[in-house]
């Protein structure tokens, strides 16, 4: 059995504006491609990432979450998960509110020396 991958892009390709004889005929051969799939003569190899982009116009942000803690979960595993989650956690706050807190009314100079005087006395 023919195994064959097709992407989203090429999935949209019949509803594109088929003024061109390109255009065209990438729908015609998309088309062909999915009667073969669909008698089964040909098997469709998906992706994490097919399912993702055919998913996510219906997604809520709270399901595109839980789909993305999914697919980590599996191709990582719980451990890994974690780790690239702790990663790549967004915060919170307003840096550019709260820095004046924690910097005070310094000026570049005077962090630059700070930073050196710390540098130097490790």
């Amino acid at each position: 059995m023919r195994k064959i991958y097709i992407d989203v892009c090429c999935l949209n390709r019949p509803f594109d504006d088929q003024k061109q004889d390109r255009i065209r005929l990438e729908a015609e051969a998309i088309l062909l491609v999915l009667q073969h799939l669909e008698s089964k003569e040909w098997q469709w190899l998906s992706s994490v990432v097919v399912n993702y982009e055919m998913n996510n116009q219906t997604m809520t942000l709270e399901e595109n979450r839980l789909f993305g803690i999914e697919v980590l979960s599996k191709h990582l595993g719980a451990v890994g998960m974690v780790r690239f989650i702790q990663q790549s956690e967004t915060g919170w706050g307003n840096y550019a509110e709260e820095r004046h807190q924690w910097l005070g009314d310094r000026d570049l100079k005077s962090l630059a020396k700070k930073i050196q005087e710390t540098n130097s006395t490790k």
